[in-house]
């Protein structure tokens, strides 16, 4: 493709024309993936972690809204 890029550019240049190369595009980024609700468990293992002082209940909250995809 390089090659047939530079002959292209080659031939339109002797005419005085010149063609800009296409632009090289990013790959789409993939849609979000659709979260799973929270467990259970996983709510109980965030509790518990605020029950013992690990975390506040802030960081339990943020954890939560993370978790659902909020």
């Amino acid at each position: 493709a390089e090659r047939r890029a530079e002959a292209v550019g080659r031939r339109s240049r002797r005419w005085g024309v010149v063609i800009p190369p296409e632009p090289v595009r990013a790959p789409e980024p993939p849609p979000p993936a659709a979260h799973e609700p929270v467990s259970d468990d996983e709510r109980m293992t965030i509790l518990r972690l605020v029950e013992s002082g690990k975390i506040s209940a802030a960081e339990a909250a943020q954890l939560l809204m993370a978790l659902e995809g909020k």
